[in-house]
């Protein structure tokens, strides 16, 4: 194998440099049939945060015009991507639709434990925002309530203070009628 006049020490530098060469020898890419299961899952949520970054800046034309465009699918990633476009809205209405389809994403069993996870936060998120209007909705018929009753007492404080330079005025007149 070696020649018997090659000195040992070479011969193990050799023997090293070979065995290394074999360590760091290109080995050959996973096609997408045969990629691992974990890093099938997080290029999987990967692709769903990039579409949801996408999503984010779009303006609300662009947004409405995507959605009716949208043809229903019930392919995950079309759901979801319906989910995002509605979640951009910024209407009641959009966000229950949001929040229903990222419920049905999170209870979907089928797909990895990271991606329903994202569509849990997505729907907890959007259901943060209904409870918000419903909340915020409450207090603004609160406020016109509360405006209208202080409308009405300063109406009657009105009334009042008409009323009371009405008796001053009568008072004044029949005093003045004593001292003559």
């Amino acid at each position: 194998m070696f020649s018997p006049d090659l000195p040992r020490p070479l011969i193990a530098l050799l023997l090293s440099l070979a065995c290394l060469a074999g360590c760091t020898a290109p080995q050959p890419q996973p096609t997408a049939g045969d990629r691992p299961a974990e890093v099938a899952k997080y290029t999987d949520l990967n692709r769903w945060l990039d579409l949801q970054q996408e999503v984010a800046n779009l303006d609300t034309a662009e947004v409405t015009s995507r959605l009716a465009s949208f043809v229903k699918s019930t392919d995950n990633n079309q759901l979801y991507y319906y989910g995002v476009l509605n979640q951009q809205l910024k209407k009641y209405g959009a966000w229950t639709v949001a929040r229903d389809i990222f419920q049905k994403l999170q209870e979907n069993q089928a797909l990895p434990t990271e991606q329903r996870q994202l569509a849990g936060v997505l729907q907890q998120y959007n259901q943060n925002r209904i409870n918000w209007y419903a909340r915020h909705r409450a207090l603004l018929d609160e406020r016109a309530q509360l405006q209208l009753q202080l409308d009405r007492a300063e109406d009657e404080k009105r009334q009042l203070a008409q009323k009371i330079q009405a008796l001053t005025e009568v008072e004044a007149a029949i005093s003045n009628r004593r001292e003559e």
